[in-house]
């Protein structure tokens, strides 16, 4: 393997992913950690997003490990559509997350 990688980070609704790829779009490594999807009422979901934060930079940090942190050239992100994620005026969490559903 040589060459710059790429790293791609999905942060869904129940998973967080992380796959490192080559230039040529062959898989090189994958993480993944499951993130606790709380109902607190009928129809409502919420997530810890402390915990989907950690879930994310654990992934990241584990497939860098596998290849070479320092061949990632460009990371792509790609999150949860629509949702409530308020935090404060220092970007901290206020609460837990409202997903889409």
């Amino acid at each position: 393997m040589t060459g710059p990688l790429l790293l791609g980070v999905d942060s869904g609704t129940s998973w967080v992913k992380s796959v490192a790829f080559d230039r040529a779009g062959r898989e090189l490594a994958m993480a993944r950690r499951e993130v606790t999807i709380h109902t607190p009422l009928p129809g409502r979901s919420e997530v810890d997003m402390h915990q989907a934060w950690e879930a994310a930079a654990a992934t990241m940090a584990d497939v860098a490990k596998a290849v070479g942190g320092e061949r990632i050239a460009a990371v792509g992100i790609a999150g949860t559509t629509c949702g409530f994620w308020p935090i404060d005026d220092a970007g901290r969490p206020v609460r837990r997350a409202i997903l889409w559903n």
